[in-house]
């Protein structure tokens, strides 16, 4: 409602300006002088919630606007905290990424081996252990899910 109402100001300061430009008693310096008071005071409005302080000077006018300005920096906070918490997801990705290619690179090399050579199966668990900490944060499901896979496969000699 405040943005129609300055709006209208300025449209009706516009208006009067026309028809006191054409009336013949008035020059052309006051109704152009009514019609920039006209656009001041519909921006006024217009900017009113932001502005903070008004000082009108010899020069022009002054406008503090300190809420939009607070507005803007807030919002440069949240991009920020966004950027870095998607920067985070990122590196896990590329982590969780990698340690599935190895292991599978492994898994695929060592397939006619047996038994898997121990270093190998060292580096296959490190990156499996890997991944499941990042598909399951919560340690406790981590467990019951690995012995539940190890109850599937049976036991393992090593």
């Amino acid at each position: 409602m405040r943005e129609l109402g300055g709006f209208g100001i300025v449209i009706l300061g516009l208006i009067c300006t026309f028809s006191l430009l054409h009336h013949p008693n008035y020059g052309t310096l006051g109704p152009l002088g009514f019609f920039v008071i006209s656009a001041l005071a519909g921006c006024f409005i217009l900017a009113y919630p932001s502005i903070e302080k008004l000082v009108v000077t010899g020069s022009g006018v002054q406008f503090e606007m300190k809420r939009a300005a607070e507005e803007v920096k807030a919002k440069a906070e949240e991009v920020r905290e966004l950027v870095k918490g998607t920067e985070f997801l990122a590196t896990a990705m590329q982590t969780t990424l990698r340690s599935i290619f190895e292991s599978f690179v492994y898994t695929v090399n060592t397939r006619y081996m047996n038994p898997i050579p121990e270093a190998v199966r060292t580096r296959i668990e490190g990156h499996i252990n890997r991944i499941g900490i990042f598909a399951y944060p919560n340690e406790e499901e981590l467990r019951n899910v690995l012995e539940r896979i190890n109850a599937d496969i049976g036991p393992q000699p090593r």
